[in-house]
């Protein structure tokens, strides 16, 4: 499979898949993120969550007549290998372990969207922001507790993550900053201590 990829690199805000087209290609995953941007019949814009390495990306081109329903795009420097649908429906018919990679996939994806739709019912608006803080902090935790995210989402973007308004992601995030749990420093956000930020968050879920 690997001999049969072709390699794309994508900057950060590079389209990969626009909404409504119908894609020819799979995608894999290697490095970076991606962002599922979902346009409402309301003209709203609603961000799914993130796909993160080792993600098959584009796999509604198997459908072939179908259209993409949303589109997806780099949150930062990205790698992807991609391969022609055909030739992946090929490996898919010699190599059971291809299918049955494929159907893993789906189904964590299918989990993850579970638990998406669970949190933007069942938790308040702050308790969402401060998730959502703490996902971005995966991938910098320093030994001792801190983090630092960079780049920093515009808050009309986090609102998007998280169904929300523009404006109440202002108003959590500066009082956030006020009380010390955030720093802004050099264009990124820093959190001093994620362990007091997850303490908030689960103080806003009870």
């Amino acid at each position: 499979m690997d001999r049969r990829c072709r390699w794309l690199d994508l900057e950060n805000g590079a389209v990969l898949i626009d909404a409504g087209e119908f894609p020819e290609k799979v995608y894999f995953l290697l490095h970076g993120e991606l962002r599922y941007s979902l346009y409402t019949r309301f003209g709203k814009i609603l961000s799914l969550p993130a796909a993160l390495p080792g993600a098959l990306i584009g796999y509604t081109a198997l459908m072939m007549d179908t259209p993409h329903p949303y589109s997806i795009d780099a949150t930062k420097r990205s790698t992807l290998a991609c391969m022609g649908v055909r030739t992946f429906q090929d490996f898919m018919q010699r190599d059971p372990d291809v299918v049955q990679a494929l159907l893993k996939t789906m189904i964590e994806r299918q989990h993850i969207l579970i638990e998406h739709i669970e949190e933007l019912t069942t938790l308040n608006v702050r308790a969402r922001i401060h998730n959502e803080l703490a996902r971005l902090c995966r991938d910098s935790t320093n030994s001792d507790g801190s983090a630092v995210i960079f780049p920093v989402p515009t808050h009309e973007e986090l609102a998007n993550r998280i169904g929300t308004r523009r404006e109440a992601v202002s108003r959590e995030l500066s009082h956030l900053q006020h009380t010390g749990v955030v720093l802004r420093h050099e264009g990124a956000l820093f959190v001093p201590d994620i362990a007091r930020l997850m303490d908030a968050e689960m103080h806003l879920k009870d």
